[in-house]
């Protein structure tokens, strides 16, 4: 998992800087001690808050990070195959699960077709199936043959549902060859 850093002191310090000359801002020698005083407290009152905000950011982050790590554990270990195709079937993203299921590498999947692993007695239960999903936008469910493993038919139950944008069908596979095969 990739974390963030927020950018170090010296080299905002320096990004400041570089922008102040550029801007050309300058001191009027017209400002008297008293307004200069007034100016020093407002700048560390500022100064306090930028470091009360990066606390806040750098906590934000830390929370984030944790929550993205509780998503991949969820979703990449759960012991279900989870796909997130495109309208037409291609596969978007898919879950270690999903992929070990079809025998692929979890890298391989994005931008194939669901639908090449659907046995051809299957496809249009399949298909069916997507474009239910997607015109009625509620939740359905099938039962579908796959092709995998040595090429060997996995009874697999689908259930989908359409994204909250409505751009996907997020679908779950499940394996239920040995519920069929001993009832």
């Amino acid at each position: 998992m990739e974390t963030h850093t927020l950018p170090n002191q010296p080299v905002l310090r320096q990004k400041a800087e570089e922008k102040m000359t550029k801007k050309r801002y300058k001191l009027s020698p017209e400002f008297s001690k008293a307004d200069l005083l007034s100016l020093n407290h407002e700048l560390l009152v500022h100064q306090i808050e930028l470091e009360e905000q990066n606390d806040e950011l750098a906590k934000a982050r830390d929370h984030a990070e944790i929550i993205s790590e509780k998503y991949t554990d969820l979703y990449d270990l759960a012991p279900i195959g989870y796909f997130t195709l495109t309208n037409s079937g291609e596969i978007v993203e898919a879950n270690l699960y999903a992929a070990t299921m079809l025998g692929k590498k979890h890298t391989s999947l994005a931008g194939s077709r669901f639908g090449f692993y659907v046995t051809e007695e299957s496809k249009p239960v399949f298909n069916q199936f997507i474009e239910d999903v997607i015109r009625t936008k509620s939740p359905k469910k099938c039962v579908i043959n796959l092709n995998i493993h040595q090429h060997q038919d996995t009874h697999a139950l689908l259930t989908g549902h359409i994204s909250r944008n409505g751009k996907y069908c997020l679908i779950t596979v499940i394996d239920i060859s040995f519920a069929i095969i001993n009832p």
